[in-house]
């Protein structure tokens, strides 16, 4: 296989510009890609993201750097911009005798569908529109809507590769590491006579995987730990019952059970559990703090499960377990403690479950900027945090907690906000007694979202043009608009000029405006908010008074003290 991938890599033909990798869950699809890049990278042929390719040839450092200073504002534009200007139009610029190839693995775990087809919508819309220096390896699992885009916006442009099974493949694997297990074990396995284990033995392993690595791979992980005896953890893997023969991982599933039924403090290990379920991307130390743990529970309690997760420092601080994240091995794992049918008791998809680790993230919400628990609130993604508590009931404790959210959690980066924001939205309607209270605010909240949204169509669009007709309208609206709202309006143009993320954060420390008198401001401007001409008109009035710039300028001396007195972070100075 990696004969024929090195193979590919290397023409130059543009019909097979991308190659798409698919298989199931634990087929061997990353430990491919992973070899793939290494071999990759001895050749000097491996991309990734803008900045690694920077370094790999100078002419493209100086034009992709060239980019970004010309407009710094690309580091937080869509995917598909990004890929274009900091990727695609260096490439062009640039002529190799072999393409640079770009991988992506595990497309299928990115954030939302939307998100995984806008990709390779991106990568097919570049490859149409001419000869490119570039491949793009992209693995995944065989998704549907994975395969609709394929099929459509990559047509002519792919070929796809399947990762069959191999019962010879899996043989062979376990072979060589029980021979090496025997090896390396000398004090427990000394008196073990060799071969180990019997031919026998490997061959029910062999069918139990059913051609597939991940068996194999977390059964030998599992006996080759260092503290116990490899014969022993054997026969744990062996006392299992036999495979349903309808699910080729139910000897899989069976063998996380057992792994799981011999580690310590179950109720404490599931809450941990539930939290990487989330994929909310915390360190140890942080996961402490957000359950009310004490410091070094978690790895105690995830003492012993080596064979299907590591705790690995991103920073590479050596000794450091306050910083490591918790990886799990193998993307199986995650849908087996989602799935109550496979998992039985270990399930953490449960409604108490993900109304336990909600809680926790509102009461994480409810924090100001410097509060005690200000720098979780700051390492959360709100999007994915808040799609985890949608999906648990709305009970009268949730609610009661969302009464005490801090917007600023929410509007400090704009991209995910209206998703989140409709999502809350919809949550709320489904409790059977409606919220109405809540509704508005989070309404309003929708409101400064699209706001904030129409600010940054209209300066960074055509639709500056003021439309005559307009006028009398928009004359009207500012007219009834309250003072803060023509105040705002002024800020935001001014604001924009500078710095186009986190508007209404800005606006809110530097007007030193509550969030509920910038909602209640803003609100009447719903209706309005997708006439992209009105909105123009709005502006072109209230950008002719500069007198904002004065409260700006106060504002940010404010911020400034603010944080010299430690009541807001550093990176606001």
């Amino acid at each position: 296989m990696f004969k024929d991938l090195l193979e590919w890599s290397s023409k130059t033909d543009s019909n097979n510009s991308v190659l798409w990798l698919y298989g199931p869950a634990g087929a061997g699809k990353s430990a491919i890609a992973q070899s793939f890049c290494q071999k990759l990278e001895a050749e000097n042929c491996l991309g990734a993201i803008a900045y690694q390719l920077a370094l790999s040839l100078p002419a493209w450092k100086r034009t992709i750097s060239e980019t970004v200073e010309d407009d710094p504002s690309i580091i937080d534009r869509e995917p598909s911009t990004q890929l274009q200007k900091l990727i695609i139009d260096p490439c062009r610029q640039t002529i190799r005798s072999r393409p640079f190839v770009i991988v992506i693995d595990g497309l299928d775990e990115c954030d939302g569908k939307e998100i995984q087809q806008e990709i390779l919508r991106s990568i097919g819309s570049a490859i149409h529109e001419g000869p490119l220096s570039l491949r793009f390896f992209i693995a995944s699992r065989p998704e549907p809507h994975i395969h609709e885009i394929f099929t459509d916006a990559l047509q002519g442009t792919y070929r796809a590769v399947n990762i069959n099974q191999s019962f010879d493949d899996v043989r062979a694997y376990l072979l060589d590491q029980f021979a090496r297990i025997h090896r390396e074990h000398q004090a427990t396995m000394a008196t073990v006579p060799f071969p180990w284990p019997s031919p026998e033995v490997v061959e029910s392993m062999v069918q139990k995987s059913s051609g597939y690595f991940i068996y194999a791979s977390t059964a030998i992980k599992f006996i080759d730990d260092k503290n116990s005896r490899p014969t022993e953890r054997l026969e744990l893997i062996l006392g299992t019952k036999e495979a349903d023969d309808e699910s080729p991982f139910a000897a899989l599933d069976q063998l996380y059970t057992q792994i799981l039924s011999q580690a310590h403090a179950q109720p404490r290990l599931l809450r941990i559990l539930n939290v990487v379920v989330a994929k909310l991307k915390l360190t140890l130390g942080q996961i402490e703090q957000l359950l009310g743990l004490e410091q070094g529970d978690v790895q105690l309690t995830l003492r012993g499960l080596q064979s299907v997760l590591s705790m690995e420092d991103p920073l590479g601080t050596p000794g450091s377990d306050y910083t490591s994240l918790i990886i799990f091995h193998h993307a199986s794992f995650y849908d087996f403690l989602q799935n109550p049918r496979r998992a039985g008791i270990f399930c953490v998809s449960s409604n108490s479950y993900k109304t336990d680790l909600s809680c926790h993230i509102l009461k994480v919400f409810s924090e100001d900027c410097m509060g005690t628990r200000a720098e979780i609130a700051w390492s959360l993604n709100p999007h994915r945090a808040l799609r985890r508590m949608v999906s648990s009931e709305p009970s009268s404790d949730l609610l009661s907690l969302l009464h005490s959210f801090n917007p600023v959690w929410l509007f400090r980066d704009c991209d995910f906000a209206g998703i989140s924001i409709n999502a809350v939205l919809d949550w709320l309607r489904k409790r059977q007694s409606l919220p109405e209270d809540l509704i508005r605010v989070w309404q309003g909240y929708n409101t400064m979202h699209h706001f904030e949204r129409a600010i940054f169509n209209y300066t960074t669009t055509n639709s500056k043009q003021v439309v005559p007709d307009d006028w009398g309208r928009s004359r009207q609206i500012l007219l009834q608009a309250p003072p803060l709202l023509i105040k705002i309006l002024r800020a935001a143009g001014l604001i924009y000029k500078y710095h186009s993320k986190g508007l209404l954060l800005k606006i809110h420390l530097l007007l030193d405006v509550s969030w509920n008198e910038l909602r209640i401001a803003i609100s009447p401007l719903g209706s309005f908010l997708d006439n992209e001409k009105l909105l123009a008109t709005l502006f072109a009035i209230t950008a002719r008074f500069d007198s904002i710039g004065s409260d700006l300028t106060y504002g940010a001396l404010r911020v400034r003290e603010r944080v010299l007195r430690d009541e807001l972070p550093q990176w606001m100075m």
